[in-house]
């Protein structure tokens, strides 16, 4: 933009998923991340320092998770046992 100053624009994304079992129980999960943010670089002396306040101008982060038992089967959650109902 000018001698002592920039205008940057950035993106980011992740996503990861999972799924195990465990004492019976079915657990998946999945992670997405979504953003867009802009900076503005100042160089107050002209050199590598700089100030860059931002704005993040879209987020849509979101994390999901589900736990599954079949029907008439017996799981543990907490040390304690449970029949899921059939």
């Amino acid at each position: 933009m000018t001698r002592h100053s920039n205008l940057r624009v950035g993106f980011a994304a992740f996503n990861y998923g999972r799924g195990f079992d465990k004492d019976g129980v079915s657990y998946s999960g999945r992670l997405n991340l979504r953003s867009v943010q802009a900076l503005y670089d100042f160089f107050p002396f002209g050199g590598g320092f700089h100030l860059s306040p931002g704005v993040m101008t879209y987020s849509s982060n979101q994390l999901t998770a589900n736990a599954t038992v079949p029907g008439g089967q017996t799981f543990s959650l907490g040390g304690t046992d449970y029949s899921s109902d059939p």
